[in-house]
C-alpha cells in the first residue's frame, strides 16, 4: 500500500526535526515499556527535576484524572469485593491457604454504587469514600488487589481526600506523580541536563499504542526501558489472561532483538526495574513462582529480585545494559539515579561524535 500524502508529509517533517536535532547536538532519550510500568511517572520526574518543573497549569490538567482515579478505584474495589464474597473462599496457591472474604456493608455498597461520575468531589462523596475505605470487607479485598485492575495509588489519594476535595484544589507535585493517566500518542519535551540539550520522548505502552513506537526509533542516543516489578503478580488491562511481566519480557526482547534492535545498536540502553517500594511489600505474601514456576531459589525479596533482573538481562545477552532499581514517585532517589544514567548517556553521545573513545 502506498503511503498517503499526510504520511509522506509527516515523514518529511520528522526527518527535518531529526536533522535539526543532529545539527544542534541534541541527545535523544526514549522511554519505552509496557502499560502500567510507571514510565510516564519517570517522564514527569524528569520534567520536575530538569525541565520547567511541574507548573501549576500542567498540574491543574490532571485534576479530573485524580477525581476519576478515586471514584473508579473505589467502585472497582467494591466490584472485587462482591466477586470474592460471592465465591465464599479464595484460594492462594502460593501460600496454600484459603481466605474467607467479608462482603461490604450493604448500606456502604449502595452508597458507593450511587457515587456520580462528577468533575468534583462533593462532601457527600468524600464521606462515602472514607466510610468505604474503613469497611473491613473492602480492606480485605484491598489486600488482594493484585487480582483486580486496581491502582496502587488509590490508598494515597484516599488518605489525601480532604485536601483533594477542597474548592479550588490544585494538584500537588506528588498528586501528579501518583495519578494514573494512560499515555496515548507521543509526548516530547526538550530540556537541558548537565549543559547538554536533551530531546525526551515518551510513547504509550498499551498494545494499541505500540504501533507508534517505530517512528521514534531513529537517532536514539539513550533508551530507557521501564518494567514494573509487581507485574509478575498482575494481568494486562487489555487481556486479563496474560501476565504483565511475561508480556513485558517478550516486549523487551522484541524491542532490542532482530532488525528492530538494530535501531539501538549504538544507543546506551538502560533498564529501570521500577515500583521497588511496592515490590518489597507484595513479595512478602506473593512469591514470583506464580509467574515463574521454574524458580527454585530462596523466597527473599533480594533473591527474587535478582531472578527477575537476570531474566531481563538474558533476553538481550550478550548485549551490555545498565540496570537500576527504581521507585518512580520518590523524587530524591530518581534524581540520584538520573544523574548516573545521564552521565552514561552523555558519554555515549560524545563517543558517537568521535570526541572520545567509545
Amino acid at each position: 500500500m502506498c503511503p498517503t500524502a499526510d504520511e509522506v508529509t509527516a515523514k518529511i517533517n520528522q526527518d527535518i526535526r531529526q536533522d535539526q536535532r543532529r545539527d544542534r547536538g541534541i541527545i535523544k532519550l526514549l522511554f519505552l515499556g509496557a502499560g502500567g510500568s510507571g514510565k510516564s511517572t519517570l517522564f514527569k520526574q524528569l520534567l520536575y527535576i530538569y525541565g520547567d518543573g511541574l507548573k501549576e497549569e500542567l498540574r491543574r490538567g490532571y485534576t479530573k484524572n485524580i477525581y476519576s482515579n478515586i471514584v473508579v478505584g473505589i467502585k472497582t474495589l467494591l466490584e472485587g469485593n462482591l466477586e470474592m464474597a460471592e465465591d465464599n473462599e479464595v484460594e492462594y496457591k502460593e501460600l496454600d491457604q484459603k481466605v474467607q472474604v467479608k462482603p461490604c456493608d450493604e448500606q456502604t455498597r449502595k452508597l458507593i454504587q450511587e457515587i456520580p461520575e462528577e468533575e468534583s468531589l462533593s462532601p457527600q462523596t468524600v464521606e462515602v469514600i472514607k466510610k468505604a475505605w474503613a469497611d473491613p470487607g473492602l480492606q480485605m479485598t484491598w489486600e488482594k488487589r493484585s487480582l483486580f485492575q486496581l491502582q496502587e495509588s488509590l490508598a494515597y489519594f484516599v488518605q489525601n481526600i480532604e485536601r483533594i476535595s477542597k474548592p479550588n484544589y490544585v494538584p500537588s507535585k506528588d498528586d501528579v506523580l501518583n495519578v494514573r493517566a494512560i499515555t496515548t500518542g507521543i509526548t516530547e519535551e526538550d530540556m537541558t541536563i548537565e549543559n547538554r540539550l536533551f530531546h525526551i520522548v515518551d510513547v504509550g505502552g498499551q498494545r494499541s499504542e505500540r504501533r507508534k513506537w517505530l517512528q521514534c526509533f531513529d537517532d536514539v542516543t539513550g533508551l530507557i526501558f521501564v518494567v514494573s516489578l509487581i507485574a509478575y503478580n498482575q494481568t494486562l488491562y487489555e487481556d486479563e489472561k496474560t501476565n504483565r511481566m511475561k508480556e513485558s519480557l517478550a516486549l523487551f526482547k522484541k524491542t532490542l532483538g532482530g532488525k528492530r534492535g538494530e535501531s539501538f545498536k549504538d544507543a546506551c540502553v538502560v533498564l529501570f526495574l521500577n515500583k521497588d517500594d511496592l515490590f518489597k511489600t507484595m513479595i512478602k505474601n506473593y512469591p514470583i513462582t506464580e509467574c515463574f514456576p521454574e524458580y527454585k531459589g530462596k523466597l527473599t525479596a533480594e533473591d527474587q529480585f535478582k531472578y527477575i533482573k537476570e531474566k531481563y538481562v538474558s533476553q538481550v545477552a550478550p548485549r551490555s545494559i545498565f540496570v537500576h532499581r527504581t521507585w518512580a514517585t520518590n523524587t530524591k532517589q530518581i534524581e540520584q539515579i538520573f544523574n548516573v544514567v545521564n552521565f552514561a548517556i552523555i558519554r555515549k553521545a560524545i563517543a558517537q561524535a568521535g570526541l572520545i573513545m567509545p
